[in-house]
């Protein structure tokens, strides 16, 4: 009997050991490559099926956000996009018309984060997939996942586990009422990668760590923590939610609900921040988003735990969305 196939994380941590990159350079493990001069190289992929259903979904819908996904790998890593790489598998049933809306998608996001499309590789498939190679720059040391330090205080930017929400009222699962259905529908096939409120922060704080959130808060911290060899707390209570799209009589009455959603929903693509220093929560305020405080770095000898539903969980109850 053959063996289950090894997660995602699974299979970076083993490509990390086989493939480890010498000198200045910086390989796998973070959400991109820095090459010399602080250069960025990373690459992310769409799949349908596997990240989006062709019956749910528009085809410039799924255009924006395979380039958002990959833009924000640059805002994970305090950094911003010089240009774009695509290849992509067109579906044998594609007619001009589907290109057309798929290319205007495009269009669209380079329109609001401006960056070159420098080349790439068109195949036809039997299904659709994309992947999008972005190169980028940062102006100062790079974020990275691995300097994380025990006393370190936790912030995210934005809301959390608007994107879950609207999948899962596509799926019909777990439907409970939301005020505004298009704004969470906007969240999860339109996502904004955090590039210019990453330039701010990265103006204005000493950074140790960062990542965007693609697999889940907790799942995506977990994977932080791991590499910086330390542990986390996380207070449920502190999680942003999107109050006013749900409805403030919607979050008392389902508050363990949408906090849960918050620990493990994927694909918000917000920043996860790690720092000594105390942010001002509305240092983004101006540009519509909110910076929030959710909990500390512990020492790799402690656990990390979860404060959710007024009971301490342990971090690994909490497991997010996983593409592969």
């Amino acid at each position: 009997m053959q063996q289950e196939l090894k997660s995602e994380d699974e299979i970076i941590q083993e490509l990390m050991i086989l493939f480890e990159v010498e000198g200045d350079r910086i390989g796998i493990g973070d959400d991109a490559a820095v090459l010399e001069y602080h250069q960025l190289l990373s690459v992310d992929a769409m799949v349908e099926g596997v990240h989006f259903l062709k019956e749910k979904a528009s085809w410039d819908d799924v255009a924006y956000k395979l380039f958002a996904g990959s833009a924000s790998d640059m805002a994970a890593m305090g950094g911003y996009v010089t240009g774009y790489l695509l290849s992509l598998g067109m579906p044998y049933d594609w007619h001009n018309d589907d290109l057309r809306i798929f290319i205007q998608g495009i269009k669209e996001f380079i329109h609001e984060f401006p960056a070159d499309l420098l080349g790439g590789d068109i195949v036809r498939s039997k299904e659709f997939f994309g992947s999008v190679t972005v190169l980028g720059k940062t102006f100062t040391q790079p974020w990275l996942r691995t300097a994380a330090k025990p006393g370190d205080f936790i912030y995210v930017t934005g809301t959390l586990g608007d994107s879950q929400l609207y999948l899962q009222h596509e799926l019909r699962k777990n439907i409970l009422p939301m005020k505004d259905l298009t704004y969470f529908k906007q969240r999860h096939y339109r996502p904004i990668p955090r590039i210019d409120w990453a330039q701010e922060i990265n103006k204005k704080y000493r950074v140790h760590a960062a990542m965007d959130i693609s697999d889940g808060l907790i799942e995506d911290l977990s994977k932080l923590c791991r590499l910086s060899g330390v542990n986390f707390y996380v207070d449920a209570n502190l999680l942003p939610l999107s109050t006013a799209f749900i409805g403030e009589e919607n979050i008392s009455e389902h508050k363990v609900f949408y906090q849960h959603n918050a620990l493990i929903g994927g694909e918000d693509y917000e920043l996860i921040i790690i720092t000594d220093e105390i942010m001002d929560e509305d240092t983004l305020l101006d540009q519509g988003v909110k910076i929030t405080r959710i909990g500390r770095i512990l020492t790799e000898e402690e656990t990390s735990i979860v404060l959710w539903n007024n009971k301490r969980h342990t971090s690994n109850e909490f497991q997010g969305y996983r593409h592969s």
